[in-house]
Formats: structure tokens, sequence, C-alpha cells
């Protein structure tokens, strides 16, 4: 008896991603005023649909001011001086893959 023996081999590559976490300023609000010199709590909520996250940084006006490993995300900031101040925050997950949040303008008096 003959038998016939077919083969193939195709191959497919498969690249899954990481979706971004997500990242939402809780405090201070948007245009808030704050006190200068004056301890400010900084607040943001952190999600990851696919992994987890693993620290939430704080920026004023481009410079770091603190991280964060854990729930909630929240530090301390102490504005040394008046004026205006661009709050970001950027959340990273284990992954690696970061997001920034929205920039949040504060002011200080």
């Amino acid at each position: 008896m003959i038998g016939w023996v077919f083969s193939t081999s195709e191959s497919a590559s498969i690249e899954i991603r990481s979706q971004p976490p997500a990242i939402v300023w809780s405090r201070p609000g948007n245009g808030e005023v704050i006190g200068t010199g004056i301890e400010t709590p900084l607040r943001v909520e952190a999600e990851d649909s696919d992994s987890k996250v693993m620290r939430v940084t704080y920026y004023a006006n481009g410079l770091e001011i603190g991280t964060v490993s854990e729930r909630p995300y929240s530090i301390s900031w102490i504005p040394s001086e008046t004026g205006r101040y661009s709050l970001q925050a950027e959340v990273v997950d284990e992954t690696g893959t970061s997001h920034p949040s929205e920039d949040e303008q504060s002011y200080t008096r």
C-alpha cells in the first residue's frame, strides 16, 4: 500500500502590545490656586487594563518632584515660588509602557 504524506509549514509572527495605562488628575483641580510654601497634596488616579501600574512620577514645570509606587498615587509638594505651575504626572506599567497625564495649571499666591 502506498501512502501519501502532505506537509505544510507556515509561520506567523504575532506582536502583542501592551495598552498604555490611563491617568487622570484628582488634586489639585485645573486652575486651582494653592499657597506658596504650603504643603499641597498631588493625586492622580492611575489604571492599567492589561498590566500592573508600577509607578507614577510627578513633575512641576518639567522638573521631577517625586515618584510613588503604591496606591494611592499621591505625594505632598511645597511650591517655593509665587506664580503659575504646569503640573504633570506620568504612569508606567510593568511592561515599561508609559503615559503622561494632561497638564494641570495651578497658581500659587
